[in-house]
């Protein structure tokens, strides 16, 4: 469909990130505008639109919920969304390889569900000046991860997650774009028996654009956390990147994102470099087939 790449760019360009304790530079964007959803289908009879991603690279002192991987890691993630109506359906799948034999992050399978809504926002302006009218987009996310934890073993985690993103007329205030996130991990060795639980608030945003696709982006995260039985401050979390395209076989990006663990009193100084082919879009526009014979 026509409208399949004005999606997945304007996913790409202003979604914000639904990741626990802090952003994650190997996840790719799936926050899509439900009013460009409408433009998929006809009516009642709107089709489901799917979309594959990818992302491969290496990351030097890889961060994940306030943890940090010791040395030179190198990962790759797959990430599929099938879109209908309001309601999304995501599945994704992430691979770790560190370089040397400490603690690390382990395998990773998620699936999550989310529904999307909208509401408008009118803005009042100067006497004589016609209003102007906004919306707040938002998304509502039920989650489950399994993964692979250091020991061999599989763990689980379930995640709650508001993602919000104003569209329309700037105006003097900042702009809310963001999301909010509730991350229940199940307890594993050396937890003393308590599960790990983060409540954590994420951003990004691009702060500026150029002609071919260059972008620069900025965000953050902050949150707490409850682990061992302790409430506690968690991460404060800077994210810089820049996307660099290179025509027609994807792009790169380059991030560094040095976060500072309160209670560790310990500054994290994670680099990152990500190839990432282009989206395969399209994928369940004909579905189903019998509705669409060839």
């Amino acid at each position: 469909m026509k409208y399949s790449a004005v999606v997945l760019v304007l996913a790409a360009l202003f979604a914000p990130p639904a990741s626990g304790q802090n952003l994650q530079v190997f996840d790719i964007e799936d926050f899509i505008d439900p009013a460009l959803l409408q433009l998929l289908g006809e009516g009642k009879e709107a089709k489901p639109f799917g979309a594959l991603s990818v992302a491969t690279g290496g990351a030097q002192n890889l961060e994940r919920w306030g943890e940090s991987v010791p040395g030179v890691s190198t990962f790759a993630s797959l990430a599929g969304d099938l879109y209908y109506r309001d309601w999304q359906l995501s599945m994704d799948a992430l691979g770790v390889s560190p370089s040397e034999e400490k603690p690390r992050f382990g395998d990773r399978f998620g699936l999550q569900l989310g529904r999307y809504s909208s509401s408008e926002i009118t803005l009042h302006g100067k006497e004589g000046e016609d209003e102007k009218v906004s919306r707040l987009l938002m998304r509502k996310t039920l989650g489950v991860e399994f993964e692979k934890r250091p020991g061999g073993d599989w763990g689980h985690a379930l995640i709650l997650a508001l993602d919000l993103r104003r569209d329309g007329p700037r105006t003097s205030v900042l702009d809310v774009v963001g999301g909010l996130t509730y991350t229940w991990v199940e307890a594993g060795q050396g937890d003393e028996g308590h599960p790990r639980q983060y409540l954590s608030f994420d951003y990004r945003t691009p702060i500026a654009a150029y002609k071919r696709g260059t972008r620069f982006a900025v965000g953050y995260g902050v949150g707490v956390e409850y682990v061992r039985g302790k409430l506690q401050a968690g991460a404060i979390r800077l994210e810089l990147s820049g996307d660099l395209p290179i025509p027609p076989i994807g792009k790169l990006r380059v991030a560094w994102t040095p976060a500072y663990q309160i209670n560790r009193r310990a500054l994290y100084d994670e680099v990152a470099i990500l190839y990432v082919p282009p989206s395969a879009s399209k994928i369940f526009s004909q579905w189903p087939p019998w509705r669409h014979p060839s």
